[in-house]
């Protein structure tokens, strides 16, 4: 299960209203909205890549201790506290053993509201996703024995930082 954290919001300040004409022109209309996405990492297995049971499919690997360090992509968990399972046996590690990366996610858009007759508006829009290019990584390799065990080998298709600007009309 994902842990996840969302903020959206938008402000639009006036602070402005009591200036004289041309600053208010200026500074006034202006509107922030931004969202924000974290999301934690899913729970993971570690799995043999052989059927050490005897049953006709991969089993769990044997677990001897905790995995939390040291999070780098190159050994995101210490493949040192997994072994191979024993021969006729089934592993004793955790479907949960090991947390996979979380990923972040943040969009900022900054608006300006130009007035043309009574139901008539331009806005010119400046929009920027993933705003602090930010990339996410995949998970990790919990495929016990093989060379890459315990590594992040590729990032998600992260989308890089764009930025869009833009006129709407609206009437």
């Amino acid at each position: 299960m994902h842990d996840m954290f969302s903020l959206t919001g938008t402000y639009a300040p006036s602070v402005f209203a009591n200036a004289t004409v041309l600053p208010r022109m200026i500074l006034n209309g202006w509107e922030l909205s931004t969202g924000a996405r974290l999301l934690s990492g899913s729970p993971l297995a570690v799995w043999m890549q052989t059927d050490t049971a005897g049953i006709g499919r991969t089993v769990r690997a044997q677990w001897s201790g905790s995995v939390d360090e040291p999070r780098t992509m190159k050994e995101w968990f210490d493949p040192a506290a997994f072994s191979a399972a024993s021969p006729l046996t089934f592993g004793n590690s955790p479907l949960d053993s090991v947390w996979g990366p979380g990923s972040i996610s943040w969009d900022l858009g900054v608006f300006r509201n130009f007035p043309i007759r009574e139901k008539v508006k331009l806005q010119f829009r400046l929009e920027a996703y993933n705003v602090m290019n930010h990339f996410n990584l995949n998970n990790p390799n919990t495929s016990f024995g093989q060379a890459t065990f315990g590594q992040v080998t590729s990032k998600s298709n992260t989308t890089p930082r764009n930025l869009q600007l833009a006129l709407k009309a609206t009437f």
